[in-house]
């Protein structure tokens, strides 16, 4: 194969794609007479000039550390760097400094041990199969992360600021064992607050804090009266579950049934999840739905179901409520608490957490909402929304 000999005359150039060109990197002895009919990379390919580049594919290269390309830190337009399969050990890229990039590819490095940093802009990392993989660098710098994936990551045993974050949709941690289980909760419990999606961790029974348990595929419960003038804003969903196989992709979609004994309906859903990884061992699938889909009230009876296929048992099922309490204040005092910066996130008593500042704006704030929590709202402000209208029934 032959490259051009400078980047310079690929300036334009939005998509490099690499993959498995082992090769590029060793040595070569020419044999022919012509020696520039070969090319020879002895230092890492310069990328010098890319500033086009969108999309840079360097999976199964059999790069190590000294051969991570350079000038990548260079790249200002990179979305989508691919790295995945390669013998990396210590990664010590910036990768912080590539201020575009979203996508982060570094599946199957089974030799990586750790990395420097990770992009800020970063929204989705995949990490899958990096089996001695310790800790990642601290996730919090990561402010819209929206996917991570740590599959199989034997070895890790933590993952720094990534219980604090609001913006991730999905979560994948199967097999990670090493990571102790007070941490998977705080995770499962910091993501609860303000995400949509799923997570998947090992674990076999559901955390304390889960208000209805039940032993099977489904959980029943009465809606109970709010503790505090607030409104109901959906449920988290949580199920323990096992297959007989192994580390395989089912090709069931998994369904979430809800039935409304009081009203009559019944919706099926499909979580804003992938499709389920079987396992031998014990897993926690955790979920969130808004009742915006579901129009839930007071005194209604209600069952909920988990359907993950013929291949996966459902040991438990578990649900919590979420609501958001609205606090009225003076109309006078609006004025002096809309540049207020923090404000106090309360917990419902029968799941309490230590207290924890929401730094956020009023408008801001009138527009959120939180899983297993009240969020705070300042004062009736703006206008009240119609009720919504009851969904078809399926």
């Amino acid at each position: 194969m032959q490259i051009p000999s400078s980047s310079d005359q690929l300036k334009k150039l939005k998509e490099l794609s690499l993959n498995g060109c082992k090769e590029l990197w060793k040595d070569r002895h020419c044999s022919d007479s012509d020696e520039s009919s070969q090319v020879a990379l002895l230092t890492p390919l310069s990328l010098n000039g890319l500033n086009c580049l969108r999309t840079l594919r360097l999976g199964s290269c059999n790069l190590s550390d000294e051969l991570v390309p350079a000038n990548l830190e260079s790249l200002s337009s990179l979305e989508e760097l691919d790295l995945q399969g390669n013998n990396f050990r210590n990664l010590q890229t910036d990768f912080a400094s590539l201020l575009s990039l979203q996508i982060l590819k570094l599946d199957n490095c089974s030799e990586l041990r750790s990395m420097f940093s990770l992009p800020k802009k970063l929204r989705s990392l995949y990490a899958r199969n990096c089996t001695v993989l310790e800790r990642t660098p601290d996730l919090l710098e990561c402010k819209v992360l929206q996917s991570l994936h740590l599959t199989n990551c034997y070895n890790l045993v933590e993952t720094p600021g990534l219980e604090e974050l609001k913006t991730v949709g999905v979560i994948h941690m199967e097999m990670c064992n090493s990571i102790p289980y007070s941490h998977r909760e705080r995770i499962m419990q910091g993501w609860a607050v303000g995400a949509n999606g799923g997570i998947f961790v090992p674990g076999s029974s559901l955390p304390e804090w889960v208000n209805f348990k039940n032993g099977t595929r489904s959980v029943s419960f009465t809606v109970p009266e709010p503790t505090f003038n607030s409104d109901l804003v959906g449920f988290t969903l949580w199920t323990s579950y096992v297959s007989q196989q192994d580390d395989v992709m089912s090709a069931y979609i998994p369904k979430i049934t809800l039935k409304n004994q009081t009203k009559g309906y019944v919706w099926s859903r499909n979580p804003a999840t992938d499709q389920i990884r079987m396992y031998r061992e014990k897993h926690i699938w955790q979920g969130h739905f808004s009742n915006e889909d579901f129009l839930l009230e007071t005194g209604n009876q209600v069952e909920v179901s988990v359907d993950f296929g013929d291949k996966v048992t459902i040991l438990e099922t578990g649900l919590t409520l979420a609501y958001r309490e609205v606090i009225e204040v003076p109309d006078e005092q609006l004025s002096e608490t809309d540049d207020e910066d923090d404000y106090d996130v309360v917990i419902d008593e029968s799941q309490r957490r230590p207290r924890r500042k929401v730094g956020m704006g009023l408008k801001t704030l009138l527009g959120a909402f939180g899983m297993l929590a009240f969020i705070v709202v300042l004062g009736k402000y703006g206008k009240t929304p119609a009720p919504p209208q009851p969904p078809s029934q399926e």
